[in-house]
Formats: structure tokens, sequence, C-alpha cells
């Protein structure tokens, strides 16, 4: 395995179910408490982020909503369930590069700048065509989610350079790309309850969800974790960029 492939999955590895239970447990204890409550109500929560969609019509999506399903139909069964909030399938997507994320609304004069700065960072073209991924095993951290996976180191060397481009554009540099579909989002977690979640996730941490190839990424904004407001798409294959002129519903201020 290629260097830049073994970074890339010991990134992931942070949010595999069996890496290191001592981890498990500062993780499960950083839960996300701006953005639900611990009822599970989700809080207004705004930002702007690159994003790919899973498609609905896809095989990936039905497997990804069944596998969702029957976890949370087996924490119904414990006490684990008020421990999570599962999200709408509708927002299944994986995230290229964040760019903002703030409990305060996105003010239109930074999303209207943000969305010029990515625009013409792509305008000279995208030197990717399409991405071909897999997913493959269920994540723990504060979220629960399906893993991303390259086998071709090329394909991660494209998303690896959308990301450069949008980083650059924007000057933002939150985190490294590491791909995963949330489907669960922690919202009170109690540690002594910790080793029951695991065991509920175990079956699934080496489950294959199936191909994930995309031709395309957005640029959005959010209003909260199942919200994603479409402003910009970028065609990878044609190189076409489509403004949506969507600011006006991301509730900003």
């Amino acid at each position: 395995m290629s260097r830049i492939l073994t970074e890339y999955e010991a990134r992931l590895q942070e949010r595999e179910i069996h890496s290191s239970m001592d981890i498990k447990r500062q993780q499960w204890s950083a839960f996300e408490h701006l953005k639900f409550s611990p009822t599970g109500a989700i809080k207004p929560f705004y930002g702007m982020t690159c994003i790919t969609w899973v498609d609905p019509q896809s095989k990936l999506f039905e497997i990804l909503s069944t596998t969702q399903r029957n976890i949370q139909a087996s924490f119904e069964q414990t006490e684990a369930a008020q421990y999570f909030c599962f999200l709408d399938p509708a927002s299944f997507h994986m995230t290229i590069c964040d760019i903002t994320a703030n409990p305060t609304p996105t003010t239109e004069k930074d999303a209207s700048n943000i969305s010029s700065q990515v625009q013409d960072a792509f305008s000279q073209g995208f030197e990717t065509g399409a991405i071909s991924a897999q997913v493959r095993g269920v994540g723990f951290k504060s979220t629960i989610s399906a893993l991303v996976r390259f086998e071709d180191v090329k394909e991660l060397q494209k998303v690896f350079h959308l990301e450069k481009v949008i980083k650059s554009a924007t000057q933002v540099d939150r985190r490294d790309f590491a791909g995963h579909i949330t489907l669960a989002y922690c919202v009170n977690p109690k540690e002594n309850r910790l080793d029951e979640v695991w065991s509920i996730l175990k079956p699934f941490q080496e489950f294959l969800f199936g191909d994930f190839t995309f031709s395309e990424f957005d640029l959005t904004c959010f209003t909260d974790m199942n919200t994603f407001i479409p402003l910009t798409t970028f065609n990878l294959e044609t190189e076409q960029i489509t403004d949506h002129f969507n600011l006006d519903q991301c509730m900003c201020c």
C-alpha cells in the first residue's frame, strides 16, 4: 500500500469500531452538544461545506438506509436508543472539505464571498474526472458513520486535489479529508453504556456497503445536520459549474 493510502487509512482508523477503547471513551464524552440537545432534538447549526451526495436512486443508498434502520432497531431494544439521533437518509453525503461551521447564521456577505472564491478557483478546470471509491465498515466516533475507502491511490489523490483547491481558495483548513457518510450523531453519552453500544455496532465493522462513484460535488450551506442547501454544483466530467442562486434559503443574516 502506498504511503498516501496508508496515511489516509490511519485517519479512518480513528473512526473504526475496533480502535482503542480508551480513545473511544474520550470520543464518547465529546458529543455534538452544539448540534443536538440531549434529547436528540436537532438544533440550528450553520455553515458552508463542499459535499458529494449519495444518489437516492443508487444501490448504495438503499444499503445505507437499510443498515441504518437495522442499527437503529437494535438500539431500540436497549437503552442505547436515547444516546443517538439518526439522520434523515435524504441527508446522506460525503464531505470533501468543510469551510465554515457555527451556531450562529452565516452572513450573506460571507456566503457570497465564499461562493465566488470556490467558483473562481474551479473556473479553469477540475483535472479529476469521475472519482471511484468503496464504502466498507461502520465507524464510531462522536457519530456512527459508513467509512469511505480507496483501493486506487489515484482516486484518493483526485479528492485531495479538490480539497486543496477549496482550502487554497477560501484560506480555510479545518481538517484533513477522511471520507465517511454519517448515519447518526451521539447526543447523550453515558460512559457506562459504551460497551453496550460497541457490542451492537461490532457486527458491522467490516460490512461492505458497495461502490461509491461520483462525478459532481456541491458547495452547500447548511442550517442543521439534516438540511444542506446546494449553492453551486461542480461537474467533474463536463467541468460545468451551475449556480443555483439559493443564498436566500440559507437563513443568512
